[in-house]
């Protein structure tokens, strides 16, 4: 069971400053098309956790917070997109925070959604793997300090968001 601790803000106003530059973005990009708003964060904030220092580097390599555009075929641009690995108590329990903004192009509200996600090994790299709102599962791995994979109909790449 997790515990409300003390977490330090700095990540907390990391993701805010980069969902206020979102917004921007999106309001400048509204001039062409309707806007994308950015992703929201749970009203009850983020409670990240570092990982034990026992857990392997390619595991505990996954933590932090991660931003990009989700695109889909409604609208190739993409979706403003925030996943935050809160925790990793191991490889088969990750608490994640996925949050991802409106677009009215493909009719979908902002919002976000915390649940827990698993790592695991696929062809020699290390998977996150997860199920998004809508009940499909994805798959991301990381590569050259980015979060990139999918549902094997859509290219997601993440970004790390800080160091």
């Amino acid at each position: 069971m997790r515990k409300p601790a003390c977490h330090s803000l700095v990540p907390v106003v990391v993701i805010l400053a980069l969902t206020l530059l979102l917004g921007a973005v999106g309001v400048a990009a509204g001039q062409k098309s309707k806007a994308l708003c950015p992703p929201r964060l749970p009203e009850d904030g983020l409670h990240q956790t570092q990982p034990d220092p026992k857990l392997p580097p390619e595991i505990r390599a996954f933590f932090g917070n991660w931003h990009g555009r989700w695109p889909s075929s409604d609208n190739p641009e993409g979706v403003p997109t925030i996943l935050v690995v809160e925790e990793i108590v191991s490889p088969e329990k990750v608490m994640v925070v996925l949050g991802w903004g409106e677009c009215p192009v493909c009719k979908a509200e902002a919002g976000c959604q915390r649940f827990w996600a698993k790592i695991g090994p696929v062809q020699g790299k290390q998977v996150l793997y997860f199920a998004y709102p809508n009940g499909k599962s994805y798959a991301v791995t990381l590569e050259g300090g980015r979060l990139v994979g999918g549902d094997g109909s859509t290219l997601l790449v993440l970004r790390r968001l800080g160091p």
